[in-house]
């Protein structure tokens, strides 16, 4: 099957820029080219002149302002210098169905074999014959880039195509055709008539479940059909373990399938178990399954993937091995079913419970398998769990009406402790059935913690911690920790009055050691609202949240603020004597002018006595969003009655994604203002509370919050709630009445003690 184009055709075609890929492309811009013959795989060109000089690459050229390499096609005087291009190599009747010759250094790119100073000859060999010949016309040299020759389809055949797959399959196997032709199609049929151009055509691996005979087609525009290429594929016969007993006896057998119940398990070995199997799953004519693997030829995981009872079919080599019948060594699983059970058995919801120190009780749901009419108990066993054991006097254990187990633990008032229990049943045939051991372990007693308890006193009566060494770690209790510190019980030289008293000493940071620090936090429900210290060098020691405040000739220093936690740093040798804390499950907050603050801690909180927002800048105002309760770190605004107080109260369920979109910026500690800081305030002028451009370097104070806004213009920002709906100016009643004003060179009009812009919406 051949296509013929015209000339003109292809010309035209090529002419409105269809993506056409050249047989072969002589590319003179790139390196050298012999002018003698150029042969490609597809055909030739060949350079014939009165010298190799009249044919030349030259490394640059200037017209129309390109530089690059060319080929120098000399001038035109005789028949000599031409370039000659010939059909494919070794191909019947081949054809040239279009030359494309770049001519760049004298004109435009051509598509054709006509350019400005080149034409063809032999024109009447233009579809039928195998060689054309381009020579120049011009007085000049004419200086070429690029040569690409398109051919039509020579005479020939497709590659015979190739079928791929298992020739002996066990319940599928993949078919896949392939030919080397490109762009030749895929034509098959599954019923082992001869396939065409209308049988199936291929485009992906499909597969076959049952014996079939495939046959495959090529064929391509332009060249002959291809010879058919034919496969069977043969689904295998899988014996029965008797049958396969009988055949090993009188030879080896490869591509064995052999289906069967296990009837012994073996150990895993290396990915691998040997075992047997049978028919009927008793150990009577049984066959050796010698280091099998799984299903897909995976290694097994564990010894239990193969189980007595399971139904397997192995794939493999069957030989003798001391006259007996096994599969050899590389055979493995091609199915696998593992039966549900029809024993009696008691499967429990949990295995092991861990209770707090306090007292709790709880359930575990019994499910009781292939037994009838449930009789159950609650048996003690030591840590074995084959030792019986007395019921521990602190738990107890039953089964309830339901059938499930139920247990009460009282509260433990000393160390940890641990009890083991199984759920027990008889079956229908009156046998034992035990459920997997149940472990209860309880939690050791800790004392609750008491707000009354926040002092440390570092004196000889209360060790805290003298056996520690310089970059020790000290903890005590739930409530502080300490780095890089020594305890110093006495031998002081200083500070007579505490002569009697030892102290905890922090230490300067020294190469990569960390920097004496001490670490003071609240047990959960509680925030730290004060810290007060006695000792010496305060002025060497600063908080990471807050500031501390020194006072009292450099003995005493106290931190105050809302925090879980407060880290506080030495830059020196610091000695303290005493540590007071105090603790508090609220902390209070007085609001300000129209009855705003802003307000960030390091916890997550609830807000009573006043609502919390978040914020966004919006369409030139900030714009509040009300939410139930404010994440650690998170900046707000309290709004509620001037002069009332808020109360804040630890809480550790509030949702992350509240804040994705608020924009105020909490302060744990005090900072500087930089530019485009903007924060909450009243001026007397107005007695409208907005935000306003902070002067840079003012302190802003720890649990605040502000607005950065980078790109501000210096201008108070008004606050607008999220509720707030615009209202129509010529929707008010008798606004012939309204009083207009200037506010901050904005007109409002006011109505009706409603204030609104120049839109009509609600300013407020």
């Amino acid at each position: 099957m051949r296509k013929i184009y015209s000339f003109l055709l292809l010309t035209l075609f090529l002419s409105i820029g269809t993506a056409w890929a050249a047989d072969v492309t002589y590319d003179f811009t790139g390196s050298d080219w012999s002018v003698s013959d150029g042969t490609l795989t597809n055909g030739t060109v060949t350079f014939t002149g009165s010298g190799d000089a009249n044919f030349k690459m030259n490394t640059g050229y200037f017209m129309m302002g390109k530089t690059g390499a060319y080929l120098n096609f000399p001038t035109y005087d005789s028949d000599v210098e031409k370039i000659v291009v010939t059909g494919r190599s070794g191909a019947s009747a081949s054809t040239v169905q279009n030359i494309f010759v770049g001519d760049d250094a004298v004109s435009t790119a051509t598509t054709g074999v006509t350019g400005e100073n080149i034409y063809l000859i032999d024109e009447e060999y233009r579809e039928a014959g195998t060689q054309y010949t381009l020579k120049v016309t011009s007085n000049h040299n004419t200086q070429i880039t690029k040569i690409e020759i398109f051919y039509a389809g020579a005479a020939g055949a497709c590659s015979t195509p190739s079928i791929s797959g298992t020739d002996q399959f066990f319940a599928s196997t993949t078919v896949t055709l392939t030919c080397s032709t490109t762009g030749a199609s895929i034509y098959y049929t599954l019923d082992g008539t001869t396939p065409s151009a209308s049988s199936l055509p291929y485009s992906e691996p499909f597969e076959i479940t049952a014996t079939t005979t495939v046959k495959a087609i090529a064929i391509k525009d332009g060249l002959d059909d291809s010879e058919v290429e034919e496969r069977v594929f043969t689904q295998a016969t899988v014996m029965t373990v008797a049958e396969a007993l009988a055949a090993t006896a009188d030879y080896p057998i490869n591509n064995a399938y052999v289906s069967g119940i296990v009837c012994t398990a073996g150990s895993l070995s290396s990915g691998q178990i040997t075992y047997f199997i049978s028919d009927d799953g008793t150990e009577t004519e049984r066959l050796q399954v010698y280091k099998g693997k799984g299903l897909n030829n995976a290694s097994f995981e564990a010894a239990s993937d193969i189980q007595v009872g399971d139904i397997v079919t192995v794939y493999g080599q069957l030989k003798m091995y001391n006259n007996a019948p096994e599969f050899n060594s590389g055979n493995y699983l091609v199915a696998f079913e593992r039966p549900a059970s029809t024993d009696p058995s008691i499967v429990v919801s949990a295995n092991e419970i861990n209770a707090e120190y306090t007292s709790t009780d709880g359930f575990i749901t019994v499910t009781y398998n292939n037994i009838t009419e449930v009789a159950a108990e609650v048996y003690f066993f030591e840590a074995d769990g084959t030792t019986p054991a007395e019921a521990p006097e602190w738990i107890l254990a039953m089964i309830d009406e339901g059938n499930d187990l139920v247990y009460i633990i009282d509260e433990n008032d000393g160390d940890a402790r641990s009890a083991y229990l199984k759920v027990y049943a008889l079956d229908d045939d009156a046998n034992d059935v035990y459920s997997e051991l149940i472990t209860i372990n309880q939690a050791q007693y800790v004392a609750p913690f008491e707000i009354t308890d926040g002092v440390f006193d570092f004196n000889q009566n209360e060790d805290y911690g003298s056996e520690l060494e310089k970059s020790g770690v000290k903890v005590q209790s739930s409530t502080w920790t300490a780095i890089n510190v020594t305890m110093v019980m006495e031998g002081r030289n200083c500070w007579n009055d505490y002569s009697d008293q030892g102290q905890i000493r922090l230490y300067k940071a020294s190469g990569n050691d960390p920097a004496g620090s001490i670490t003071i936090s609240a047990p959960e429900g509680y925030i730290i609202t004060n810290v007060e210290f006695t000792g010496a060098s305060f002025n060497k020691m600063g908080a990471v949240e807050g500031d501390y405040v020194v006072s009292n000739g450099n003995h005493n220093a106290s931190w105050n603020g809302f925090a879980n936690s407060v880290q506080f740093v030495a830059t020196d040798r610091t000695d303290i004597y005493t540590i007071e804390v105090t603790y508090d499950a609220s902390a209070s907050i007085t609001l300000g002018t129209n009855g705003y603050s802003t307000f960030a801690a390091n916890f997550s909180y609830i807000v009573s006595g006043a609502e919390a927002y978040k914020a966004r800048f919006e369409d030139d105002v900030i714009v509040l969003t009300q939410v139930d309760g404010v994440l650690a770190g998170e900046g707000i605004i309290l709004k509620g009655e001037e002069g009332e107080t808020a109360t804040i109260i630890p809480s550790y369920e509030v949702a992350e994604d509240d804040f994705i979109d608020n924009e105020l910026i909490g302060t744990l500690f005090n900072i500087q203002a930089a530019a485009g800081y903007y924060v909450l305030a009243t001026i007397d002028q107005d007695g409208i509370t907005k935000f306003h451009p902070c002067q840079e370097g003012i302190m802003i104070p720890a649990n605040k919050a502000f607005m950065a806004m980078g790109g501000g213009d210096g201008a108070p920002i008004r606050i607008e709630f999220a509720e707030n709906d615009a209202t129509n100016i010529n929707n008010v009643e008798d606004s012939e009445t309204a009083v207009k004003f200037l506010e901050n060179g904005q007109l409002r009009i006011k109505k009706n003690g409603v204030v609104y812009d120049i839109t009509g919406a609600t300013v407020r």
